[in-house]
């Protein structure tokens, strides 16, 4: 179900920090590992379901890193990256 505006009727948020135990701005590759795999897990059941997600941007500081992993999960070619209503 959608909304009139044409946006999933139900959304989830999630924080990435909860998918590690070690979310490290200053390991941003590491952290990529750790965090990709269930977070690819999280957008792809959630799309298969209609579902929305909404990254929480969390800490200011953490900005940066949160950016790389969202980029990079969802960049083109990747296999979140051509989800139906996913993206940037």
């Amino acid at each position: 179900m959608r909304t009139r505006g044409d946006a999933p009727r139900l959304q989830v948020s999630i924080k990435l920090s909860s998918l590690t135990h070690n979310f490290n701005p200053t390991d941003p590759k590491g952290t990529l590992l750790r965090v990709r795999e269930p977070l690819e897990e999280v957008l792809q059941k959630a799309a298969a379901c209609g579902v929305g997600v909404t990254i929480d941007a969390e800490e200011y500081e953490h900005r940066g890193l949160i950016w790389h992993i969202v980029s990079e999960v969802l960049a083109p070619g990747a296999p979140c990256g051509r989800l139906d209503g996913v993206g940037i």
